[in-house]
């Protein structure tokens, strides 16, 4: 009876020192949006590398919208390989450099071949014209960043692998519903 004993307290114990392990290793590969300078977690997304998302926002001066578009790379880089938009003027490119295409398509100038590597994306949200989106998952999840972030706060986009104890600190992102 005591070597019952014994070996039911060993597995016990085992399994609440795989169940700790499990809770507190980090393994899920997601895109994380943090308070800038403090990195409190706010929201995150699952995100691999080869996932693509976009940034929609209106531009202050043009009131129309900009599309960045990025791309999760091998080495979990977030890299913007496209950008759209239907005006030029303050903060949009005027030409295209290097292996850059700049194209005019139904009225929008798509700036392509763009590699812009970033470890994180420094991100203002807008409070005098609140219209920047999140857009993932092959365009078929959209979030307002207003739902979420708090305006006239910055904020912080990143890639990292957080544990179950972490991903319960933040809010999964989910689908705008209209």
């Amino acid at each position: 009876m005591n070597s019952f004993k014994r070996r039911s307290f060993l597995l016990i114990a085992g399994f609440f020192l795989i169940g700790i392990v499990l809770t507190l290793f980090p393994y899920q590969s997601v895109l994380v949006f943090s308070k800038q300078h403090t990195n409190e977690l706010i929201a995150y997304t699952p995100m691999n590398e080869g996932d693509r998302f976009q940034i929609i926002y209106t531009h202050s001066i043009h009131l129309t919208d900009v599309i960045e578009s990025y791309l999760i790379t091998e080495d979990r880089q977030i890299e913007q390989y496209e950008m759209s938009f239907e005006e030029f003027g303050i903060g949009m490119p005027s030409r295209a450099t290097g292996a850059q295409q700049l194209i005019i398509k139904d009225g929008r100038y798509y700036l392509t071949n763009m590699t812009n590597r970033h470890s994180y994306l420094p991100i203002r949200v807008a409070d005098v014209v609140p219209q920047q989106r999140f857009l993932w998952n092959d365009g078929n999840h959209l979030i307002w960043f207003k739902e979420y972030f708090e305006p006239q706060s910055y904020i912080t986009v990143e890639m990292k692998k957080l544990s179950l104890w972490q991903l319960r600190k933040g809010v999964k992102l989910r689908e705008h519903n209209e």
